[in-house]
């Protein structure tokens, strides 16, 4: 899947748009290869990085 341009999120599909296509953060039409959720998509490592703050 191909991340939104505006959001970096996914596309999902919409009746209102022309495309078809919306983002689904803002809602901006997008070109359709934004859409489908039965790809793969690419995570920077930077934000798999996950940390915990413990109390002490």
């Amino acid at each position: 899947m191909v991340l939104t341009p505006c959001c970096h999120a996914s596309g999902k599909g919409s009746i209102d748009s022309l495309s078809g296509i919306v983002c689904r953060a803002c809602y901006v039409d997008v070109h359709h290869k934004h859409g489908g959720g039965d790809t793969e998509i690419a995570i920077p490592v930077a934000d798999l990085e996950i940390i915990i703050e413990t109390g002490s």
